[in-house]
């Protein structure tokens, strides 16, 4: 298979409890989905009872991700007040604050000459200011929702800032002798401080405000060398370190937990106040898939025991599960037995488990030279959903459960042309079904691709399937200890 493109940008509330505006809603741009209808004014009424007080009969937090957008092409959802009137009556435990705290995002400009992170607070229309944070701390606090601070170390370069030093293959991973990743860290530890700073002034006095906080996202790279996984290499590790190989966590991450633990610490002391109760968590994906769980799985497992070996305040991992049919062994017949394995085993460490990300992709109904219908989507959906959660909530250490998003309208599958994120708009056949693994024909052109819906909620902000299907899992599930 070749390389997919990883996400290079995830987006979604505030103008419905607010009052914002100045956000006109803008259609998707991707060839799947010109025909989408604009988006209602109102949400249809919630089916009782709401999935948050579902969650809490078990023991189980439920999340949804709300952003702003970069390009206007997706993730409205933010100032939408039709969407987050549809939010606010599933009644979530928290909001998870998709890019407004990923360090790219909101350190975008150089440091100055001294070496100080600079941070811009003008709304530009890109979620590279505080201001993003800012709008969903007041609205979700009003609410009386909680937070939760995405991603804020990602190596990905697509979200990386341009500004870092970059660490060639081969160098030193160890930053006393290596003057540019040394440098590089020292940013990176300013941004932590920082981050956690306005964490503090967003919580307005509630330490346990923000629930969690992804703290390193995505580290492992399943496609570095056939059947190893690698850090993933960037400005914060030199390419090539495999995890069969490392005997201590990747010097970033145990940088980044020990600078957030000890600033936490630190700023309590300052202000006199109580620290964040925040859970570290480290985030990662393609854990539940037969296609890159077998090599990811057992690598993460290295990683955590690493982590807790080294005294790090990591509380829980998040596991992002963007369910892919495609990269299963039966697309339509999905086998979770060796994922809840797994999900024993990092229960066995003692460690939270969250399902960070959770939605479906359902580009496989387009395996057939055709559009898939609706209905054959809604189904797959539902089905995975259900199926799914099942497994993870036999797991008593599941703690949350995230929806990214709530809605088709806002996921960000809708983000341009869908097709590229297996590069299928840039290969020829037959190279392309390398791309779509497990899928016999595909379609000639990319706007035979089905447009995406693998959110709980359709593009009207009706329920789909899908909502009763998740309603059964939680309902069914046993109670948290």
């Amino acid at each position: 298979m070749m390389p997919m493109t990883r996400r290079n940008l995830v987006s979604g509330l505030a103008a419905g409890m607010l009052g914002l505006s100045g956000w006109p809603a803008v259609e998707a741009a991707s060839p799947q989905c010109r025909a989408i209808a604009p988006a209602p004014k109102q949400a249809a009424p919630v089916i009782e009872p709401p999935l948050g007080d579902l969650g809490r009969q078990k023991g189980v937090a439920i999340g949804v991700q709300l952003d702003v957008s970069y390009t206007h092409d997706y993730g409205e959802g933010m100032y939408d007040a039709a969407y987050t009137q549809l939010v606010r009556a599933e009644k979530p435990d928290f909001v998870a604050f998709g890019s407004a705290f990923k360090f790219g995002n909101v350190a975008a400009d150089a440091p100055s000459s001294d070496g100080l992170l600079a941070f811009s607070d003008t709304p530009s229309g890109v979620a590279d200011t505080w201001y993003v944070a800012r709008d969903l701390a007041a609205m979700t606090r009003a609410a009386g929702i909680g937070g939760r601070a995405d991603a804020l170390v990602w190596q990905d370069d697509q979200v990386i800032q341009p500004w870092l030093r970059k660490i060639a293959a081969g160098s030193a991973p160890d930053r006393r002798k290596n003057a540019d990743l040394d440098w590089n860290l020292t940013r990176m530890e300013a941004y932590i401080a920082a981050a956690i700073a306005k964490m503090y002034d967003l919580s307005a006095g509630d330490p346990a405000y923000f629930r969690s906080i992804s703290l390193v996202n995505e580290p492992l790279d399943p496609f570095a060398a056939h059947g190893r996984v690698a850090y993933r290499g960037g400005s914060f590790a030199p390419p090539g370190l495999f995890l069969d190989t490392e005997t201590k966590p990747a010097g970033y991450i145990a940088d980044a937990f020990r600078t957030a633990e000890a600033v936490n610490r630190a700023i309590a002391r300052e202000r006199g106040t109580s620290p964040l109760t925040a859970q570290l968590i480290l985030n990662e994906t393609t854990l539940e898939t037969d296609q890159f769980g077998p090599v990811m799985r057992p690598a993460l497992l290295k990683l955590l025991r690493q982590m807790q070996a080294e005294g790090l305040a990591i509380g829980g991992v998040g596991l992002e599960c963007h369910l892919q049919p495609q990269m299963m062994a039966d697309p339509f017949k999905p086998d979770w037995s060796a994922f809840g394995t797994f999900l024993d085993e990092v229960a066995g460490l003692g460690l939270d488990i969250h399902l960070t990300e959770l939605d479906v992709i359902d580009y496989v109904t387009s395996c057939s030279g055709h559009k898939g219908s609706i209905e054959d989507s809604d189904r797959l959906v539902a089905h995975y959903f259900e199926s799914f959660l099942a497994r993870a909530l036999a797991c008593p250490k599941l703690k949350s459960i995230t929806f990214w998003d709530l809605s088709d309208r806002y996921s960000f599958y809708r983000q341009l042309d869908v097709a590229s994120w297996y590069g299928y708009d840039h290969v020829r056949l037959p190279q392309a079904l390398r791309s779509w693994p497990r899928c016999g024909e595909i379609p000639a052109k990319a706007e035979a691709i089905a447009c995406p819906r693998p959110a709980v909620y359709d593009d009207h902000f009706r329920p789909k399937p899908a909502r009763a299907a998740i309603a059964r899992a939680l309902v069914a599930a046993p109670p948290r200890g």
